[in-house]
């Protein structure tokens, strides 16, 4: 909105988008049975906590890791509780982090 108050054209264009989806019995099982959960943008977070309700919280594992402090904030926004934040905001610092929480964890 300020590019175009200035006078520029602007074009949006989106890289990306989250997509709903509400797990069934089977998706649920998984859930339950999962020991880590991964939020890679705010929207996957909001779209867990849409997706599974009343649920959403209580629904996570013990390891809840966020890719970047953006993606937190939209979770606890949402009222899921991040137990990790990535310090490296990308595919490998987010695996890495896992990889480190798991291993103190293991301790």
């Amino acid at each position: 909105d300020g590019l175009r108050a200035a006078g520029h054209d602007v074009t949006a264009a989106v890289a990306y988008r989250t997509v709903l989806r509400v797990p069934g019995d089977r998706g649920l099982a998984s859930i339950d049975a999962a020991d880590a959960v991964v939020f890679a943008s705010g929207s996957a977070a909001l779209g867990w906590a849409e997706a599974l309700g009343d649920r959403a919280a209580d629904a996570l594992p013990p390891m809840v890791v966020a890719i970047g402090p953006t993606t937190a904030d939209a979770a606890a926004d949402a009222g899921l509780a991040v137990t990790h934040v990535a310090s490296d905001h990308s595919l490998v610092g987010v695996i890495d982090t896992v990889i480190t929480a798991w291993s103190s964890a293991a301790d």
